[in-house]
């Protein structure tokens, strides 16, 4: 055996005896599991101030549960409260509690209505959390039945034009505009929803048979209208080209005493379909006004004097047409709108809606939360239908403050008289 080939050799073993002499080290790694006596600080939200004893709104109860953690820096050590997973808790752990007594469920309905005020609570161990008062108020009494005749106004590129792709555009079918229907009657008459203060507005939205002219349309409630790049004011379409059009197209708008006009906007979610809330109304001898709605006229026959889209109709984007699979379309915030509703999400607490049972939120850092913190501190499952549809919520009650708003805008509003029993 040559020298180069010894020294291979002795490396080799050096190397075998080195790493047999080495044993694996070990470590036993463990989840923590968060245990009663853990919980040093309990959070607990009713959902809701107010509820209806209908036996259908519902309190949603929200419960954080948080640990003391000593955190040792060089400044020295600090208590610091971290949260939970309540869920990870040992069954059992969460208990609610209802005037003091033991109630353990995370929802609460009832139709007794004279049992008064309640009082809820949260305890893990022995940690306990503030009390919350909720008032319970009588069942709504629901209005008379209006029928709507709702017609879409659909704007469609036309076919001839240079950005058609026939391969990519998507063309509005009467089945989206008969879901779209479907979803605002089951909002507008509190089919889907357990809001606590929910309500029934009673309005049958149906997709118009006749046109203005009383002949039959080939597809109920469509009217489709093509337009072509000639309509832009820049070289992409914006939500203004489509409303100027239809302010200067008086057959763009059919008769507001009979039709609700929406036009299906070319737009994103993202841009503003402009302002089509009411600002005029009908006071009648003794009545109050309808609060945010400024201008009085004179008579019920009079239609108020105004742009055409601003004043007799509701835009929406497109885009809320083709939600995804397994959404939604979900009209119903900005047909709320046009009938006096203003959006959940707020700039500042002064803002107001003109509803007192209505949970509204500052928008600041709360885009991406189904769970909202009110105005008032108190933290909820957003569900109303004003919404923002850009984010969270399950958007499928009306209040009982806002279907009398609703109610109010059509009985005296001229161009929102178009409800019919």
């Amino acid at each position: 055996m040559n020298i180069k080939a010894n020294k291979l050799l002795m490396t080799a073993v050096a190397f075998t005896l080195l790493f047999a002499g080495c044993k694996k080290e070990s470590f036993n790694y463990q989840m923590y599991n968060p245990q009663v006596n853990d919980i040093d600080s309990v959070y607990f939200s009713p959902g809701a101030k107010m509820l209806v004893a209908d036996g259908r709104a519902e309190l949603q109860f929200i419960v954080e549960a948080y640990r003391t953690l000593k955190i040792q820096s060089p400044a020295g050590q600090k208590d610091s409260l971290v949260k939970v997973d309540v869920r990870k808790l040992p069954e059992g752990s969460v208990q609610i509690l209802m005037n003091g007594q033991p109630y353990n469920k995370m929802v609460f309905s009832t139709t007794n209505y004279s049992s008064g005020n309640l009082t809820f609570s949260a305890k893990i161990g022995k940690a306990v959390s503030k009390q919350f008062d909720v008032s319970l108020r009588q069942k709504q009494v629901v209005p008379e039945k209006l029928i709507v005749d709702v017609i879409f106004h659909v704007f469609e590129l036309n076919k001839t034009d240079p950005g058609y792709d026939q391969l990519t555009y998507q063309l509005v079918t009467q089945n989206l505009l008969e879901d779209a229907i479907n979803d605002m009657n089951n909002v507008y008459n509190n089919v889907l929803g357990n809001n606590p203060n929910g309500g029934n507005a009673n309005i049958h939205f149906r997709l118009a048979e006749k046109n203005v002219a009383g002949n039959i349309l080939a597809k109920p409630g469509y009217n489709m209208i093509t337009y072509d790049k000639s309509w832009y004011q820049y070289s992409t379409p914006s939500p203004s080209d489509f409303s100027n059009k239809v302010n200067a197209t008086a057959t763009y708008t059919w008769d507001p005493k009979r039709y609700l006009n929406i036009y299906v906007i070319p737009s994103g979610a993202s841009n503003s379909m402009g302002s089509n809330t009411p600002n005029h109304q009908i006071v009648p001898s003794g009545a109050t006004p309808i609060p945010g709605i400024a201008t009085i006229i004179s008579g019920p026959s009079e239609l108020p004097v105004g742009k055409n889209y601003e004043t007799y109709g509701v835009g929406f984007p497109r885009t809320l047409l083709f939600p995804g699979t397994g959404r939604r379309i979900e009209l119903s915030a900005f047909v709320g709108g046009y009938y006096g509703l203003k959006r959940t999400g707020v700039s500042s607490i002064t803002v107001t809606d003109y509803c007192t049972d209505t949970r509204k939120y500052i928008t600041t850092n709360q885009f991406n939360d189904l769970v909202k913190v009110g105005i008032d501190g108190m933290k909820f499952l957003a569900d109303n239908a004003m919404d923002d549809n850009r984010y969270p919520s399950l958007r499928n009650s009306f209040t009982i403050d806002q279907v009398q708003r609703i109610r109010n805008v059509m009985a005296n509003s001229p161009a929102r008289m178009h409800g019919h029993p």
